[in-house]
């Protein structure tokens, strides 16, 4: 009789261990991640704003930029990217199920030491290869995945910075959700560094589709990091600048096309 209590206290040890792994973590990462992200996307907005309205001489990416447009439709523009569901909300959904369910790396949900600024290039640089990836599928795998994933966001021709998540859901998640998921599988990071890669990479994705040129992007283009005319680029010439926040890819498979050689960008250079 011993025996078999003990055969079944081993047991029953056996599945309360099981069942803790499945417990559900604490959400103060996940809140304080998300709120990275926002406060950061607030501070775009307000920067954004004040190069539309206030800014003497913010240089435009497009030569048939028209401020007064911009004026206009700024508030109705600002809505639409907050409220469109391929962007926020289908990614706080992604952060909310991979990190409330466990499927994020342990790792993860560690708030020992500081932010890791290795596993932050790591995280980026895995991410924007993959995504390039990703969006050459889009583009060349067939004529209906591109029609259902990216073509959407490629009626922006010459686009601006709220048109950045302006998209369809199947192209966020190929193209965001899935390197965001494989990404986190293979560079196993603490929570903090997870906060500072999830606010840039959003913020970047955000920034290159300003109409605005960037005080930051001769320092940028030096190093081929990706800028608003980098990627208005691919909105105007499709085949060419498929990366995003890095342009070493492109320059690899010989997809690089320089803005300076596009007209529409810089009649008078």
């Amino acid at each position: 009789m011993k025996a078999v209590y003990t055969f079944q206290n081993d047991k029953v040890t056996k599945l309360y261990i099981y069942l803790k792994k499945f417990e559900y973590p604490s959400p103060v990462g996940l809140f304080l991640g998300i709120l990275a992200v926002l406060f950061l996307q607030f501070l775009i907005v307000l920067y954004h704003y004040y190069n539309v309205f206030y800014a003497l001489h913010p240089s435009p990416v497009h030569i048939n930029f028209d401020r007064s447009v911009s004026q206009k439709n700024f508030w109705r523009d600002l809505r639409t990217h907050v409220c469109n569901p391929e962007g926020f909300l289908l990614l706080g959904s992604y952060l909310c199920f991979t990190w409330m369910f466990r499927i994020m790396p342990e790792s993860y949900y560690s708030y020992k030491g500081g932010i890791s600024l290795s596993q932050f290039l790591q995280q980026l640089v895995l991410t924007d290869f993959l995504q390039t990836l990703m969006h050459l599928a889009e583009h060349h795998v067939s004529p209906r995945l591109y029609q259902l994933s990216h073509k959407p966001h490629h009626r922006f021709i010459s686009p601006k910075l709220f048109d950045a998540f302006d998209g369809s859901l199947c192209d966020t998640f190929l193209m965001i959700l899935v390197p965001l998921a494989l990404t986190a599988q293979v560079v196993h990071c603490n929570v903090w560094t997870y906060m500072l890669f999830g606010s840039v990479y959003a913020a970047f994705l955000t920034l290159i589709h300003s109409e605005f040129e960037h005080v930051w992007d001769p320092f940028f283009k030096k190093f081929k990091i990706g800028t608003p005319s980098d990627h208005h680029v691919h909105h105007a010439k499709f085949c060419y600048n498929f990366g995003h926040m890095f342009m070493w890819w492109d320059m690899l498979l010989g997809t690089y096309r320089n803005p300076v050689t596009v007209k529409q960008f810089y009649p008078s250079r």
